[in-house]
């Protein structure tokens, strides 16, 4: 017989895991109308800066007229950068990669499209085909590293993100840009995510949570190094450069991902991976089904 209580968990589980599956289309969507925002035609600059100033009073109004009370909080035990890398290196390495190719994606890809003699509309579209295509990729990525040793899975779509660079960098895809940007950024976006659910394999549920807080300051020092390197590529090498750029940090996550297959085996059991996005990673703690928070927390 199945009891009640497990089918409540069970249905628990299945109701967070959607609500961050929903969270994460939500602010894609989000991520998305913003790029194409950028090339609205405005000579001065006041309309842009007069939009953003209104979504910005309007996302506080749901805040502003909710009546939940805020959970209570106590910091959980700490889980400091070197202890999660002697745990599982690859979700550290991994994310600092992810976080360079990633700020490469969305900082770097509208100005790839002007230094290719693009509009601001057709440059900026180039970034909404990214981020649409990593939300969609989320998914069926996620899916297989459930069902395949999650390293492994990390290499390969690390692999046919960098095959695609090495093509858009040589003009190979010159026809069929989007298609080939999308699929560039389908496979890289969702990386991040496959990390995360790879550290979290190696940890105990009250470990979850600050790991996740560590994990974002792993992607955040790649997203500094990939704000940085992006433009000055494109400025010193043209925008050939910026796609042999991920070609190269994409073959050194391949290489990573493979050095920790040859040296450790795959944890006994794994978890569920959830779709994740770099933008509000720091909600991965409170809406993952395995967490836990420690008791005196009362929730």
């Amino acid at each position: 017989m199945i009891s009640e209580s497990w089918l409540n968990a069970k249905a628990e589980n299945w109701y967070r895991a959607s609500l961050l599956s929903i969270y994460f289309v939500v602010i894609s969507a989000g991520a998305s109308i913003g790029a194409a925002m950028a090339g609205i035609e405005d000579t001065n600059g006041v309309m842009l800066f007069g939009i953003t100033s209104i979504l910005i009073s309007v996302s506080l109004v749901p805040i502003l007229i909710s009546n939940n009370r805020a959970p209570e909080y106590s910091a959980p035990e700490r889980l400091p950068l070197v202890k999660l890398l002697r745990i599982s290196p690859l979700a550290i390495y991994g994310a600092v990669l992810n976080g360079v190719l990633s700020s490469g994606i969305f900082i770097s890809l509208p100005l790839y499209g002007l230094a290719l003699g693009m509009n601001a509309v057709g440059a900026t579209s180039l970034l909404v085909m990214a981020t649409l295509a990593g939300a969609v990729f989320q998914f069926p990525i996620g899916w297989l590293s459930d069902r395949v040793d999650r390293r492994l899975v990390v290499a390969g779509v690390s692999a046919v993100a960098a095959v695609v660079a090495l093509g858009l960098a040589s003009g190979m895809f010159a026809g069929h840009l989007h298609l080939a940007i999308g699929l560039m950024a389908g496979m890289l976006l969702p990386v991040y995510s496959i990390c995360v659910a790879h550290a979290n394999d190696h940890l105990t549920p009250k470990q979850i949570v600050p790991a996740s807080g560590t994990m974002v300051l792993a992607i955040n020092v790649g997203i500094l190094i990939g704000s940085l390197s992006g433009p000055t590529i494109i400025g010193l090498t043209g925008p050939a450069g910026l796609m042999m750029f991920f070609a190269v940090v994409s073959g050194l996550t391949v290489l990573v991902a493979l050095f920790r297959v040859a040296r450790a085996d795959p944890p006994a059991e794994t978890g569920v991976a959830q779709a994740l996005s770099p933008q509000g990673v720091q909600m991965a703690g409170e809406l993952h089904p395995e967490a836990e928070w420690p008791k005196e927390r009362n929730r």
